[in-house]
């Protein structure tokens, strides 16, 4: 068995784009690397447009939980449009080979290292 990070959903998902490679419009299948989410040309982290029924979207990058820091914002990911939750700490939780995250007005959740979240672009994401 192969392991690899954790699938997260895409059926919000409306565009994928490279602000390094200034490409807008990604082919998901051709242009993507869905393991990582990043661009396959360049290998930089690509923006993603998500949107639902209701009309709201957000400009997302998607990041591992390991890789999050403090003041850094994330979306849930099947409640993205009640808004971004703020990150207050990130670390390995006591539990072996999990992460920990406080997430402000929620509560502290344990999640596997490798789990990916949709992002709030920030200037350290870029």
């Amino acid at each position: 068995m192969v392991h690899g990070p954790l699938p997260i959903s895409t059926g919000f998902d409306q565009r994928y784009s490279c602000h390094h490679c200034d490409i807008e419009d990604l082919d998901r299948t051709k242009d993507v690397n869905e393991r990582d989410w990043t661009c396959n040309h360049c290998g930089s982290s690509v923006s993603i447009v998500l949107a639902d029924d209701a009309g709201n979207s957000e400009l997302v990058m998607r990041h591992q939980a390991q890789h999050l820091k403090a003041e850094h914002y994330v979306y849930l990911e099947h409640n993205w449009a009640d808004g971004a939750l703020r990150v207050l700490e990130s670390k390995p939780a006591a539990k072996a080979n999990m992460w920990s995250l406080a997430l402000k007005n929620y509560r502290r959740i344990t999640v596997e290292p490798d789990r990916y979240f949709n992002c709030v672009i920030s200037g350290d994401m870029l």
